[in-house]
């Protein structure tokens, strides 16, 4: 076998193992433990049918939380940095706002309905 050969295996073989090494140890985290996310990164949650993805919302980073499934009748939540909210949803695509409050802020704001 040639050095050049046996390079090319080897960074081949890194090249799987390193992903998979890197996916168990942030599946591995010790409970309690913070685990950084990026825009588009989806968190799930152990024995719950409960995601987030982080995506912008009004120009803001947000964690767009709900639960997995068909999510009509059901509700989510949309946390930023300066606000809460939570939405209703009337269908797979469409959310109404039930609930809206500022962070620093007494005053909350319900949407009848």
């Amino acid at each position: 076998m040639t050095l050049r050969r046996f390079a090319a295996l080897l960074f081949g073989a890194c090249a799987l193992l390193v992903p998979a090494a890197a996916y168990a140890w942030v599946a591995q985290a010790p409970p309690g433990s913070v685990v950084p996310v990026a825009f588009g990164d989806i968190a799930k949650v152990s024995g719950a049918p409960i995601g987030c993805l982080v995506r912008r919302h009004d120009g803001e980073a947000a964690l767009d939380c709900r639960r997995a499934g068909d999510l009509t009748g059901s509700y989510g939540t949309i946390l930023t940095k300066t606000q809460v909210l939570v939405v209703r949803f009337e269908s797979p695509k469409v959310a109404k706002i039930v609930f809206q409050a500022r962070h620093r802020q007494l005053r909350a704001h319900t949407c009848g309905g």
